[in-house]
């Protein structure tokens, strides 16, 4: 057994490291890729098809789609959470067919988490609008937070009429960056009361909307980010404290 958690725990460093490579490298990390998907590993195996379809092969992209249509809710699963990884634009559209069909939540909520961080999301508009008022919260804070990564006259009247009938707290701060790119200013008191709270996902999603703040507006928060419990919040705070000092640093 200690053996087997030995080899697990190397393997999870080495697939960080393939994926980092890959990001680094880009097109010129095919090579070891290819070589990659030959491994004894099944999971290193994995993340060397996933970077691969990150970078546009479309055999290991092609796997991938298919898996989409699985009678297995867990490869279903699976799959959009690939997606959510390399945010391939090529796969907007049959996600967006998953989720007309789709009954499974997390399946939903992973498609949803993939489409946001797609260049091509606009193609889902309809589906996204429909989801966002959906009767499950969960669903509904993913679609809202995919719409707002939206420039559309449509998205900003929803978005807006929604801001002004919820008081949930994770909605509106998931609407706030579709708002802002309207002149919408987030509020003092929602931003000390998302800072406030002990809800990770909402404290990540408001560090987004704190990038389009001045640096006075966003140290305060940026501050309590930093010492949160959450290492995710931790990690997106700091990371945007140093694409901050990288840019005030271009500047001078």
């Amino acid at each position: 057994a200690l053996v087997e958690l030995k080899i697990i725990s190397q393997n999870k460093i080495r697939e960080h490291a393939i994926e980092a490579y890959a990001r680094i490298k880009d097109k010129k990390a095919s090579e070891l890729l290819f070589k990659l998907k030959n491994d004894t590993y099944g999971s290193i195996r994995d993340v060397a098809a996933r970077e691969l379809s990150r970078l546009g092969y479309a055999d290991e992209m092609g796997q991938f789609l298919a898996a989409l249509e699985n009678d297995d809710e867990a490869i279903r699963y699976a799959s959009a959470k690939v997606f959510a990884d390399i945010c391939n634009s090529d796969a907007v559209e049959p996600l967006t067919a998953l989720l007309m069909k789709e009954s499974s939540a997390r399946v939903k909520i992973a498609a949803l988490d993939a489409l946001k961080c797609m260049d091509g999301r606009k193609a889902a508009l309809n589906e996204l609008l429909r989801l966002a008022d959906d009767a499950n919260p969960s669903i509904q804070f993913k679609a809202v937070g995919a719409l707002s990564a939206i420039r559309d006259i449509k998205v900003f009247e929803k978005l807006k009429k929604m801001y002004g009938e919820t008081t949930d707290l994770g909605l509106r701060v998931a609407m706030l960056r579709g708002l802002m790119s309207g002149g919408r200013a987030p509020e003092k008191d929602l931003l000390d009361r998302v800072f406030a709270s002990n809800n990770p996902d909402v404290k990540t999603e408001t560090l987004k909307v704190l990038e389009r703040m001045t640096e006075a507006e966003a140290k305060p928060y940026l501050r309590d980010a930093l010492g949160d419990q959450s290492a995710g919040v931790k990690l997106a705070a700091a990371l945007q404290i140093l694409k901050r000092f990288a840019k005030s640093g271009r500047a001078k």
